[in-house]
């Protein structure tokens, strides 16, 4: 969507998409994308390694969204992304809540503005990163 001074890029139809292949379209809606209570671990389950890895594939379809237009999700996937290798039970249950989250806000997105002002100096981009040097769980460093 696009007026005289802004345009806003959303990612609604590929996040529609997303739901229908995990066959979650009508899923109830929660409000945030990860319970922050949650103590995320290496496989608590201790289930066998899973080589063909789903979780895998649909955290990649996350985070395309969060480096896209949905910075509301970057930090359950960066945190998720640590356990791409063999995922436990609990972090499915973690990327379902985050698809019932993006199913409740499919049409939000990114809107640039264009002020009149050239010189405005509230018009510019600002980026920042957060690195974890040796997190709590297997001591390797992870940056966002």
């Amino acid at each position: 969507m696009s007026t005289d001074n802004s345009i806003s890029i959303s990612q609604q139809k590929y996040i529609e998409n997303l739901l229908h292949k995990e066959e979650m379209l009508s899923a109830n809606h929660v409000t945030m994308p990860m319970d922050l209570h949650i103590k995320l671990a290496p496989n608590p389950d201790n289930n066998k390694l899973n080589h063909s890895n789903s979780f895998a594939k649909l955290l990649g379809c996350l985070q395309f969204i969060s480096n896209s237009t949905r910075l509301d999700i970057s930090f359950a996937v960066n945190k998720l992304g640590t356990y791409t290798t063999n995922p436990g039970l609990q972090h499915h249950d973690v990327i379902k809540q985050m698809l019932r989250y993006l199913a409740g806000k499919k049409t939000l997105g990114i809107t640039y503005h264009n002020t009149s002002n050239e010189t405005d100096t509230n018009n510019l981009f600002h980026g920042y990163a957060d690195a974890t040097f040796a997190n709590a769980n297997d001591y390797k460093s992870t940056t966002g």
